[in-house]
């Protein structure tokens, strides 16, 4: 804003202004005209202000200067940092104004062991740069890495254009050694809890010393500290904050970082407030951790409902709804069991946990069965492991044929342990609903009995009278000596060993609790149950049968016959075949 003109307005008269195009703004103060003239001024010169009324004419003017050098009378230095500090990069400036001064702007230095000073060159550790702005000449030194003990002084000439008077200016440089960061006494922060009543006042000082200058940075929580929140003022180049009226939401850790090239430490405090309202904040905190505690038990519950739903529905399809109940109510006992199998209920003492079993290879498949050797920790009391057989049906297989496994478990649960047949030792049905049930049994080493007795076909010999129906012991006896004469051969000539298979007792070949005698070693009960040659001829038939009375021969054999033709049946449903290869499977 230039003022350029005032005059009396006695008597009345016109008062203009005219600097080129430019009138400026009328404005009448204290029975005075003013003319207000606002322009950006770019080029020096002289401004005019003419005036008249009705006793004249009058007019002043002003001369302009327009410089960028930081100096009124057109000469200076600038860009010195307040200490200079060795392996920092530093800037000086010499310049000036074309307007009085010429171009021939010098830098010199002195320094000690210096005779006189010289004109500043171009060396490894700086160089110098000269350029003309629009109103200026300017002359730069700049190092690069300022070494240790490099004191001078410079000194800046320039000759004026009027009588080519030379002007000099100096500047002295002394480099310090550089200095890690420090803090004051004054500092208050002191890494220790403030309890604050709200509406005091808070001053933190975090005051510091080093070289090069440390940066300061204060941080809340964790999250820096800016001018964005005019509650917090920072002073005193940053290392003062201060707050007028602390409130709760002031509450947290607050913390100064310094740092320089060299270093860099920090301070903090955690900030409380003696009236906060812990009480509500408990209660608060209390409410919220029930809420969500119902919530999730809501939701869990919800979950094994809609869960219990599925199961069930999965269960009603699969025809076995009342698969652990039962309905003993419904029985008819004028029908065969193995009919109403699924109305029987199961003992979940048979259950037995699924971790504790390990699969093993597979033994033997049909079209929707399956039969695996495993491993079963704790089954059989006295046991830590037990070599068992897992049937279960394939996986994607119809509904049909889980339920027929499932009615040959409850069987097999309703008959309990017997001689004859393979025993149940346990099952795993949590997850039948997903079609999936395990049934644990005996693992008979030889096989099934079926196989043996197709391969040995030709050496059957039936000893049942067709006319009257009971054993006969004298039929087949000429083939029986027959067959232990070349075995009796073959024994001694072999020096104990034995070709081809002979008799074997299948009930002594699956692996049962309680099938060890006192009397007999380990390696007699693992001949035993393992080899299918034994070291010693069996027993023949007729020592076997006349150890039993007549009729109990008969009610055995009847026995035998109907057990085996139930198993046979059920068979049927799973098509169990043993492989000619025994391969590794694991489920």
């Amino acid at each position: 804003m230039v003022d350029l003109c005032e005059g009396s307005n006695e008597p009345l008269g016109s008062l203009k202004a005219i600097c080129k195009e430019d009138t400026g703004n009328l404005e009448i103060h204290n029975n005075q005209y003013i003319v207000v003239l606002m322009k950006k001024i770019t080029t020096p010169g002289v401004l005019k202000c003419f005036a008249n009324n009705s006793y004249g004419n009058g007019s002043d003017a002003v001369s302009l200067f327009v410089t960028d050098i930081p100096s009124e009378d057109g000469f200076a230095i600038w860009g010195k940092p307040e200490k200079v500090v060795a392996g920092d990069n530093m800037t000086l400036h010499c310049g000036a104004t074309k307007y009085n001064y010429t171009h021939d702007v010098k830098w010199y230095e002195k320094r000690v062991g210096y005779s006189q000073e010289k004109e500043v060159e171009n060396k490894t550790a700086w160089y110098v740069t000269r350029r003309n702005t629009k109103y200026s000449y300017v002359t730069t030194i700049t190092w690069q890495n300022v070494l240790p003990r490099s004191d001078a002084e410079y000194i800046c000439t320039a000759s004026r254009k009027e009588d080519d008077q030379k002007f000099t200016l100096v500047e002295n440089i002394r480099v310090y050694d550089p200095v890690k960061p420090s803090f004051r006494r004054e500092t208050n922060l002191n890494n220790s809890d403030w309890l604050l009543e709200s509406g005091n006042s808070l001053d933190l000082h975090c005051l510091v010393d080093g070289l090069p200058v440390p940066s300061v940075f204060w941080y809340k929580n964790g999250a820096l500290i800016g001018n964005d929140d005019p509650r917090i003022n920072l002073r005193d180049g940053n290392q003062s904050l201060w707050i007028q009226f602390a409130k709760l939401e002031d509450e947290g850790i607050y913390s100064c970082e310094v740092s320089n090239r060299l270093d860099t430490i920090s301070k903090h405090i955690n900030l409380s407030f003696k009236d906060k309202p812990e009480a509500n904040i408990f209660l608060t905190a209390g409410i919220t951790t029930i809420a969500l505690i119902l919530v999730i038990l809501i939701v869990v519950l919800a979950w094994k409902i809609r869960r219990e739903r599925i199961l069930r529905k999965e269960l009603d399809i699969a025809g076995l709804t009342n698969f652990e109940k039962g309905a003993m109510d419904s029985i008819n006992h004028e029908l065969p069991v193995d009919d109403q199998a699924e109305l029987l209920p199961y003992d979940k003492k048979w259950e037995f946990p699924r971790d504790k079993l390990k699969l093993g290879k597979q033994l033997g498949a049909g079209a929707f069965g399956v039969v695996l050797k495993a491993e079963a920790r704790g089954i059989i009391e006295g046991e830590e492991k037990t070599t068992v057989a897992v049937k279960m049906v394939k996986r994607n297989t119809d509904r049909t044929y889980i339920r027929a496994l499932a009615s040959e478990l409850k069987i097999m649960v309703h008959l309990g342990k017997h001689l004859n047949v393979v025993n149940l030792l346990g099952a795993s049905t949590k997850n039948l609903a997903r079609m999936e049930l395990l049934v644990i049994v005996e693992y008979c080493r030889f096989g099934n009995l079926h196989n043996y007795l197709l391969r040995h076909r030709e050496d059957f010999v039936d000893q049942i009278d067709p006319k009257t129906g009971q054993i006969d012991p004298t039929l087949g006896m000429e083939h029986l000596t027959r067959t232990e004469s070349i075995k009796s051969k073959s024994s001694t000539s072999g020096e104990g060993g034995h070709s081809g298979d002979m008799a074997v007792d299948y009930r002594a070949a699956c692996t049962r609790p309680g099938d060890r005698s006192p009397d007999l070693t380990g390696s007699d009960i693992e001949a035993n149950l393992i080899s299918m040659t034994p070291t010693a001829p069996p027993h023949s038939v007729e020592t076997f049968i006349a150890k039993i009375s007549q009729r109990r021969k008969a009610e055995l054999i009847n026995e035998i016959g109907n057990e085996w033709q139930k198993i046979v049946e059920k068979s049927k449903l799973l098509e169990v075949v043993v492989p000619d290869e025994e391969e590794e499977w694991y489920y």
